[in-house]
């Protein structure tokens, strides 16, 4: 339900070098934490590099994740949540600026 997500990306048409996305994801599965970062970057002009590195799973339980991670009480694994999305989002912003 945890899931550590690595992808490099690059702005479209562009030859700036490319950026490392790394993030913690709470997701319900691999497929669904793709989804998540996948639906969060569709709007920049980006082009990721296949496949994400996603790497996580069941291995807690949704009690002992609430009780490790109290920022997530009230969030369900299929509502899915990224750690730090703004900072993520900002950081591509202003890599494609």
């Amino acid at each position: 339900m945890i899931y550590s997500v690595h992808f490099y990306y690059d702005k479209t048409n562009s030859k700036k070098t490319v950026n490392k996305f790394e993030g913690i994801v709470f997701a319900k599965s691999r497929e669904h934490a793709g989804e998540i970062i996948r639906k969060m970057i569709s709007d920049y002009p980006i082009e990721v590099e296949e496949p994400f590195s996603i790497i996580g799973g069941l291995d807690k339980t949704l009690e002992e994740i609430y009780n490790e991670r109290p920022e997530l009480n009230g969030i369900t694994p299929e509502q899915g949540y990224i750690y730090n999305e703004f900072m993520h989002k900002n950081s591509i912003s202003r890599y494609v600026s």
